[in-house]
């Protein structure tokens, strides 16, 4: 609904997420999410659809090379 509304197409969008439910909810409107393990275990977020978990916002940064 964010993209939609910014008009934007979400495959073009990265969404962080630090939840289980956001990530699974972002990954299923077509964003790239890259998950914060600040709530959650890697594995469970990768599971919900995440395409990195990383500990913190620095995380990212070599992945998007």
């Amino acid at each position: 609904l964010g993209a939609a509304r910014l008009g934007l197409d979400p495959a073009r969008c990265l969404a962080h997420e630090d939840a289980v439910s956001g990530v699974k909810s972002a990954a299923a409107a077509g964003c790239t999410v890259i998950a914060l393990t600040t709530t959650a275990p890697a594995r469970a977020l990768l599971d919900a659809g995440a395409a990195l978990a990383v500990p913190d916002f620095t995380g990212w940064r070599g992945w998007l090379a």
